[in-house]
């Protein structure tokens, strides 16, 4: 049982926590009720489902995202996690229906990922893209819409869902290549692809500075555009810490390829998620303290 719980990999799910809270804070009438049901359930079921059932059908050896060493998959792994998807999504389906079925959905999509029969993830394109679009925009758009006390078509015309739904994808897309840097070897020799070894350790370094760019070129229009430029500084000094470690971590990679190691992504995405959570906090602050001067 201790072996299964630890391939559910329950802390490592903090990594998608910042999509849920873009939608929560930029939500104009967000019910913090549901809002709380719906994330205990993705965050206690559905993302440690998700997590276990890949780690089963992997079989990991190696370290992998939340387990530096993860134990040999048990038998019992298999049922609890499609326990867990089962109860997740009964459970959103009751508080929902449509936001259940398209929690099912996104479950389907998850379990073709990693299923040995499919296993989109081989393929490097294709299993990117579903990453990024169903854990970034997809997620973003689920909380935003159903998690409010207005309707969907009330929801629908608020100006902060399109584009911040857009830019949760892209931060998906950041962070992919980055946990996947230090696996070449080990993807190389399962024949599965990755964007990371696609685009090489350096190119992956690339990769992700161009998409913050593009991150904050999107973020500066957006916020700007729609008169919460106070907003986009908040962001830009949330994000000074991530920008920091990067550049630190890309310098010694170039002089060592080697420095593209587990304990550096760990590094990295710790910083990335307490970055994010600092910035909806904040933001969440400026919307319900009308007194704080902005």
């Amino acid at each position: 049982m201790r072996d299964t719980l630890l391939l559910l990999r329950m802390p490592y799910g903090i990594n998608l926590m910042p999509v849920f809270f873009f939608a929560f804070t930029f939500a104009d009438y967000i019910d913090v009720e549901k809002f709380v049901q719906v994330f205990l359930a993705f965050f206690l079921l559905i993302a440690p489902a998700s997590y276990g059932y890949n780690s089963y059908m992997d079989a990991d050896i190696t370290p992998v995202g939340g387990l530096r060493h993860p134990p040999k998959p048990t038998s019992e792994l298999w049922w609890i996690c499609m326990l867990f998807n089962a109860g997740g999504i009964g459970y959103v389906y009751f508080l929902d229906s449509v936001l259940g079925l398209l929690l099912a959905v996104y479950v389907a999509v998850s379990i073709g990922y990693s299923s040995k029969n499919i296993k989109l993830k081989k393929f490097p394109i294709i299993g990117a893209l579903l990453v990024i679009i169903f854990q970034g925009m997809y997620l973003y758009v689920m909380v935003f819409l159903f998690c409010q006390k207005v309707d969907y078509l009330e929801a629908l015309v608020q100006v902060n869902l399109m584009i911040p739904a857009a830019i949760s994808s892209l931060l998906v897309a950041i962070n992919l290549p980055l946990t996947q840097v230090y696996q070449h070897k080990v993807d190389a020799a399962k024949g599965e692809g990755s964007l990371s070894l696609l685009f090489g350790k350096r190119g992956t370094f690339e990769f992700v500075g161009l998409l913050y760019l593009i991150v904050l070129v999107w973020m500066g229009i957006f916020l700007v555009g729609s008169d919460q430029s106070h907003l986009f500084y908040l962001f830009l000094c949330c994000l000074f810490p991530i920008f920091i470690f990067l550049i630190w971590w890309a310098k010694k990679l170039w002089a060592d390829p080697s420095q593209a190691t587990y304990r550096y992504t760990k590094i990295y995405l710790n910083v990335y998620v307490v970055s994010m959570f600092l910035y909806f906090l904040f933001v969440y602050l400026l919307k319900v303290i009308p007194e704080i001067p902005v």
